[in-house]
């Protein structure tokens, strides 16, 4: 899966979603759903658009991205209420999907994912559980999408939200140091540390592309 991961990551550093440029800005997080007027399923309606950041360039990866606040819709199903955002997904075999969640300052959405067929009916259901933190504290979750899986639904996992966790990140910087007529790069690692609340609000990305060839 090497192929996509580096793919995939490059996309993400393009947005600034990785800490490969700015800070994102800092939100309140949104905790409590007791007020607010849920449905009891989703609804596919105003579903975002993937689309390509490369007109016209083959196997070009599919990108949207998404905001979801205080006036996101919501469920509630069986007492457990969670804020969502709905993908319309392209058709077709040999896709690979990637869902990554932003931190927006010491607030992170806690996802969870649903993938839905044309009519609507769930398919395939991913827990929290399965979303790991890559860079820049981001949570991440790739896989293959299956045949019949038209909208991918990012839910807020309620058993999560309202907890914190610190989360540790590694990365590698290089600095250029001068020899004679020269740079040499020199390369070190470094560690930085987060504490981030899960919340029913956050930022979305979701990445759909083609499975590189070596892992098909």
């Amino acid at each position: 899966m090497g192929g996509w991961i580096r793919i995939a990551a490059a996309a993400v550093c393009a947005i600034a979603l990785s800490g490969c440029a700015t800070v994102r800005e800092s939100v309140p997080a949104r905790l409590d759903l007791s007020q607010a007027t849920c449905a009891s399923d989703v609804s596919l309606a105003g579903a975002a658009v993937l689309v390509s950041e490369k007109q016209g360039a083959k196997d070009a990866p599919l990108k949207a991205t998404a905001r979801i606040g205080d006036t996101a819709p919501c469920i509630d199903q069986a007492g457990q209420r969670s804020t969502y955002q709905v993908f319309s997904l392209p058709g077709g075999e040999g896709l690979m999907i990637t869902v990554v969640s932003v931190p927006l300052g010491g607030t992170l959405f806690s996802p969870r994912l649903q993938l839905r067929d044309e009519a609507g009916a769930i398919a395939r259901e991913v827990g929290r559980d399965m979303f790991l933190f890559g860079a820049g504290n981001t949570l991440q979750l790739q896989l293959r999408l299956r045949a019949g899986e038209r909208y991918a639904v990012v839910l807020s996992d309620p058993k999560t939200v309202g907890t914190s966790v610190t989360n540790i990140a590694t990365g590698t910087s290089m600095t250029g140091v001068p020899v004679g007529t020269a740079f040499v790069p020199i390369y070190t690692g470094h560690e930085n540390s987060a504490k981030l609340t899960f919340a029913h609000n956050g930022e979305i990305v979701v990445i759909v592309g083609a499975v590189p060839a070596a892992e098909k």
